[in-house]
C-alpha cells in the first residue's frame, strides 16, 4: 500500500487544524498505522499537543537537500511522539524562514511533496501535515494537489486522547 498524505489546512486560524491533525494521527495509530505527523506551523503546537517540545526539524526537512547525508540527517529529526506507530517532525519559529529560503532558491511551496518521498517507504501508511493559516497571500498549497477538501470546517471540539470521550 502506497503511503497516503493528508494536509489539514485552512485560511483562518483557530479552526482546529492541529487538533483535527493530532486526533487523526493517533486515531490512525491506535489502529496499527504508521504515521508520520509534520507540523507546518511556525507555532509549533503539534508537538506541544503531544508532550514533546518545538523543534527545527520541519525547517531542516524543506531546507536540505536528498543526498544520502542531508536524508540521514532530516531523519534524525524525527521523534518519537510517545504513542506507538505515530512519529513526528517538529516544527517552530524556524519553520517560516524555511519558506525564504525556498523562494531565494527559487523552489515552489508544492517541493514539500518530494521533500517527503524519503519516507514514503519502509511500512509508514500517512503522513499528516498540520499548516500554519494562510498569511501574506501565502496558500496552503504546500503539500501539492490535495487528496480531498471540504468548504465546511470540522466541529469544534477537542477529543481527549486515548479516553474516546469529547468535550466541548
Amino acid at each position: 500500500m502506497p503511503t497516503k498524505v493528508i494536509c489539514i489546512a485552512n485560511q483562518k486560524g483557530g479552526v482546529g487544524k492541529t487538533t483535527t491533525a493530532v486526533s487523526l494521527a493517533h486515531g490512525l495509530a491506535l489502529r496499527g498505522k504508521q504515521v508520520l505527523l509534520i507540523d507546518l506551523d511556525p507555532q509549533g503546537q503539534v508537538a506541544t499537543a503531544l508532550g514533546r517540545n518545538s523543534e527545527p526539524g520541519v525547517f531542516y526537512l524543506l531546507t536540505m537537500g536528498a543526498s544520502p547525508q542531508e536524508t540521514s540527517f532530516v531523519q534524525s529529526c524525527i521523534r518519537s511522539s510517545g504513542r506507538e506507530g505515530l512519529y513526528l517532525v517538529p516544527g517552530d519559529q524556524q519553520t517560516m524562514a524555511a519558506q525564504t529560503v525556498l523562494n531565494a532558491r527559487y523552489q515552489p511551496v508544492s517541493s514539500i511533496r518530494a521533500s517527503i518521498q524519503r519516507f514514503c517507504k519502509d511500512g509508514l501508511h500517512y503522513v499528516i501535515f498540520d499548516t500554519a493559516p494562510s498569511v501574506g497571500g501565502s496558500r496552503n498549497g504546500r503539500c501539492g494537489r490535495p487528496i480531498s477538501s471540504s468548504s465546511q470546517p470540522p466541529p469544534s471540539f477537542c477529543l481527549q486522547m486515548g479516553s474516546g470521550r469529547s468535550s466541548r
